[in-house]
């Protein structure tokens, strides 16, 4: 039994993954505020995690907060509305490789809603 325990890690192969950090702005417009334009800027922060399964085929797992809303204000009268969503996004991701340089992604983003808050 110790032999077979001392020469099984040899045997076996750890899994690779890869991962990272992400971070940028997003630009969001609500549907049906009758206000045009992208004008309420939020962030976007999260990690994830890849796992190669081939030289052509990967799959990822992220989890991001993305910030988004709407904003809008008048000079006569002075008012302003202001509308903020958080939101928890999980994406669940196949990557294609093609000729080495371009991916394709493929797969779902489930999000959840977890704060909205509404100034008027």
């Amino acid at each position: 039994m110790i032999l077979i325990l001392c020469f099984l890690p040899g045997f076996l192969h750890a899994q690779y993954f890869d991962g990272g950090i992400l971070a940028g702005l997003s630009a969001s417009q609500v549907d049906g505020d009758n206000y045009a334009g992208f004008n309420k800027l939020g962030i976007t922060a999260g990690g994830w995690v890849s796992r190669n399964f081939s030289d052509r085929v990967a799959g990822q797992l992220e989890l991001c907060y993305t910030g988004k809303g709407a904003y809008h204000s008048t000079k006569i009268p002075p008012s302003y509305e202001k509308r903020s969503l958080h939101y928890i996004d999980i994406p669940v991701l196949l990557d294609v490789f093609y000729k080495g340089k371009v991916v394709f992604n493929l797969g779902v983003a489930p999000e959840l809603l977890v704060k909205h808050v509404y100034e008027d």
